[in-house]
């Protein structure tokens, strides 16, 4: 499977359907140039994010992912124990993504996760992100369709 690092990334809103609710989308941006998009992030997902890269700042008070940020030992065990994330699964029929927590030290467990949880958990461990190539292309594809 070949997959593409991510190298950056940037959150927007889009509105909703009918101009209902506006919700929140990713630009991940790969190190091949190309822009992966993950759509319906929740609030509280990308403001950690954009909190803890300093992208975001409205609040004196630390959140639940600055503290944990906070504390090296957890950074450690993070990037001790997992070897990278890989956004590497599309499920049709509910329209999510996927991604898998790969562990280091021949652990042959995987942990399937929300991919803007596993973004955040890159953020807070330092772990290197990817996202498979075939969902790329595939969504390069769907974008030229419209």
């Amino acid at each position: 499977m070949k997959k593409l690092k991510v190298i950056g990334y940037e959150f927007f809103t889009m509105p909703g359907l009918g101009g209902s609710n506006e919700f929140i989308a990713a630009n991940l941006f790969l190190e091949d140039g190309n822009v992966f998009t993950l759509y319906n992030i929740p609030r509280f997902i990308a403001i950690e994010c954009m909190r803890l890269t300093n992208r975001f700042v409205n609040d004196f008070r630390l959140s639940i992912s600055e503290v944990l940020a906070e504390i090296p030992e957890l950074e450690k065990a993070i990037s001790r124990n997992i070897k990278n994330i890989v956004i590497d699964g599309f499920d049709p029929e509910l329209g999510v993504y996927s991604a898998t927590i790969r562990k280091k030290n021949g652990d042959s467990k995987e942990i399937r996760v929300i991919p803007s949880h596993a973004l955040l958990l890159s953020i807070i461990g330092g772990i290197d992100i990817y996202v498979k190539e075939e969902l790329v292309k595939k969504q390069i594809k769907e974008q030229k369709s419209y």
